[in-house]
């Protein structure tokens, strides 16, 4: 049963990179298709970096529905605050 255990690590580790690089270059083709400021590109990677750390963190009490509500709402004001305040400055 664990044979293969080291190459279907390798296999799903090569499927997650893959993922990960269609998704980011496919998100800068939509900014720039649909012509969005950078930082709402910035303040929707921060969002979604921060939701998935505090998801890492704190993944038995996400199954709790008012703590998952908070945990999105809290992504979303962090992005909204990095969007309106720290690139509305480097612009």
């Amino acid at each position: 049963m664990a044979t293969n255990s080291k190459s279907h690590d390798t296999v799903r580790l090569v499927v997650t990179a893959l993922a990960v690089c269609v998704v980011g270059v496919g998100s800068v083709f939509l900014f720039d298709y649909f012509h969005l400021q950078k930082k709402w590109f910035y303040a929707a990677w921060l969002t979604v970096g921060m939701f998935a750390f505090s998801v890492q963190d704190f993944g038995a009490q996400a199954k709790n529905p008012r703590f998952a509500a908070f945990l999105v709402l809290q992504a979303l004001t962090y992005g909204a605050t990095v969007a309106f305040t720290a690139m509305d400055r480097a612009a």
